[in-house]
């Protein structure tokens, strides 16, 4: 088999396939109305289902990069696809339990954090490193499509053909495919630790600015970007009287303007470097939380949450860029910190409840919950100024 050329699609297309992939666990969010249906579930109990698609960040992602480190991105690549295909199919074994669903969603986040700590990594070393935020967006295009399409791909299966579960084995399936192709693409040789690398070890990065920031930044990012899909419909059903099935159009628009937000992101790098697109998106980021408090339209605040999505779409990519690029010798390790970070979506939940609580049930508690995070998450961005690529001021 020939070798594919430094960068080129044969290389991008079966790694970039991967971020598609990652969406598939947000299906948990959309079966976990049926499994609790079914099987007359508390609040309590059903919300533990959802919640497995963010503890195994908190728990797995440093020791699957200390692992990552002897074994190599491509084979941790595979075992997160095993795991997530197992996952996938596990809802359809002929056992009539609730502790079925639970194993599945368990598995389903466990793959996807394998994979979210192999994937990326493995992308941003094949991206030339000027364009390494670049590449990154694009994978995250690929995932935000994903998540646009999880919710009405399984919602017409259902319809289809009666059973709600049908979307488990077609994800399967197209997860088989994507282990494949990664599989049969000779992608170059990539480093072996000379000795193993403990959880230690990888803390011990964090006492580098531009990795400490990224790490902070990529954990307020995942609250405002859980926070608003969660929130926008409850705002529309609250100020506006609509139908939950019309509400949750908001998350659709939501996710199609992260896509649109990305691909101006790609050209707006190459003209004004992505720290500084990313600050202006920010300020707009910024004043759409702000407007969310007096807007009780419809109109206003579906657009809204298109303008939230668009503002949001480039920030994880650029903080995960920032932070590779100030200690590229650990991008294994890198990997595994920003990956982690994303386990601050299990907090976000319980703190837009009581906000909401101590406003007596409306929701702009959990609005002013959700604009501190904005806020905090502006400052953060604004402080990469002072960060440069190995933790000191850029010039």
């Amino acid at each position: 088999m020939s070798q594919p050329k430094p960068y080129s699609f044969a290389l991008i297309a079966p790694v970039v396939l991967g971020f598609y992939i990652f969406g598939f666990s947000d299906t948990v969010g959309f079966a976990t109305s049926y499994v609790q249906a079914k099987y007359q579930l508390s609040e309590t109990m059903a919300g533990l289902l959802p919640s497995m698609t963010f503890v195994w960040f908190l728990f797995l992602a440093l020791p699957m990069a200390c692992m990552m480190n002897r074994i190599g991105r491509k084979a941790t690549a595979t075992i997160g696809y095993l795991i997530s295909i197992v996952g996938l199919l596990l809802p359809m074994v002929p056992i009539d339990c609730f502790e079925v669903y639970f194993i599945a969603f368990a598995l389903i986040g466990i793959g996807n954090t394998v994979l979210q700590v192999a994937v990326n990594p493995l992308l941003a070393t094949l991206a030339p490193p000027q364009k390494m935020t670049g590449y990154l967006t694009f994978g995250q295009i690929m995932r935000n499509l994903s998540l646009m399409l999880a919710s009405p791909i399984a919602s017409y299966l259902s319809l289809r053909f009666g059973d709600w579960r049908t979307m488990f084995p077609i994800f399967a399936a197209v997860t088989l495919i994507a282990m494949v192709w990664l599989l049969l693409t000779p992608l170059p040789s990539e480093p072996r630790a000379e000795r193993t690398t403990s959880l230690k070890d990888i803390l011990a990065l964090l006492h580098n600015k531009a990795v400490l920031i990224a790490f902070i930044g990529i954990s307020l990012f995942i609250t405002c970007d859980v926070g608003a899909g969660v929130l926008t419909p409850q705002l529309i059903i609250e100020r506006t009287q609509l139908p939950p099935e019309s509400a949750t159009l908001s998350s659709s628009i939501y996710y199609a303007c992260r896509i649109a937000g990305t691909l101006i992101g790609l050209w707006a790098f190459a003209r004004m470097g992505d720290v500084r697109w990313l600050k202006i998106n920010m300020v707009v980021l910024l004043a759409t939380a702000v407007a969310m408090f007096f807007a009780d339209q419809a109109w206003a605040l579906f657009a809204l949450s298109g303008v939230w999505g668009f503002a949001i779409s480039c920030v994880f990519a650029t903080f995960y860029a920032s932070a590779t690029r100030a200690r590229p010798d650990k991008a294994n390790e890198i990997s595994g910190l920003m990956i982690m970070a994303i386990a601050s979506g299990a907090l976000i939940g319980p703190l837009m409840s009581l906000g909401t609580n101590l406003a007596g049930g409306n929701h702009t508690g959990a609005l002013v919950v959700v604009t501190a995070m904005v806020l905090a998450l502006t400052t953060v961005v604004f402080l990469l100024k002072n960060v440069g690529a190995n933790g000191g001021a850029q010039k």
